[in-house]
């Protein structure tokens, strides 16, 4: 997920061939997120970039299918989630596609709501871990090459601990959200 300061909302790219539906994915969502829409996979693929964090993707479109725009997107080094939104009923090609979520149309506006809320809090659990595992290495490898009174005499070094602990709050905070806030539609 790309970082964004603390004034800046998520951004989701909505990529829907059919545009009454585009439009209506991007106005229940448009309250609470940055929204862009494109209506084919081609413009999709332009809207994407890093600082995209979720996109909502059709796979069956006219001339660029949303396969095809999901592996041009990975191929691009674009680590945002991607859920499909489809007509298409799941088969075992979806083995092999680079997607974090898969429903099936019609999407009620709660589903969608509750989908890409899911799909973005994970997508913070995923960063925090990241953040989480930088300080704690940089932790061990201090533990292991200094001894115990270098450690306590280093403001640093007591620094970096506390930062490993604000950050495992912030992720155990991100799990019990998670757990209270679980959705039927799992």
């Amino acid at each position: 997920m790309t970082q964004h300061t603390a004034i800046s909302e998520p951004e989701v790219v909505i990529i829907e061939d059919e545009q009454s539906l585009a439009d209506l994915f991007a106005q229940t969502l448009e309250d609470q997120y940055t929204v862009k829409v494109a209506y084919n996979g081609e413009e999709g693929l332009e809207q994407i970039d890093h600082t995209t964090d979720l996109v909502l993707l059709d796979r069956r479109m006219p001339n660029m299918n949303g396969k095809t725009v999901l592996r041009k997107a990975r191929q691009a080094g674009y680590d945002c989630r991607v859920v499909m939104v489809t007509a298409v009923d799941p088969e075992f090609d979806i083995v092999d596609m680079e997607f974090e979520g898969y429903l099936i149309k019609p999407v009620s506006q709660e589903e969608l709501t509750a989908t890409v809320n899911e799909q973005l809090m994970y997508a913070a659990y995923d960063q925090k871990i990241k953040q989480y595992t930088r300080v704690r290495s940089k932790i061990n490898v201090l533990q292991e090459s200094k001894s115990s009174i270098a450690l306590d005499e280093d403001e640093r070094f007591e620094q970096l601990q506390a930062k490993a602990d604000a950050i495992k709050e912030e992720i155990e905070r991100l799990l019990a959200d998670h757990s209270e806030a679980v959705t039927p539609h799992q």
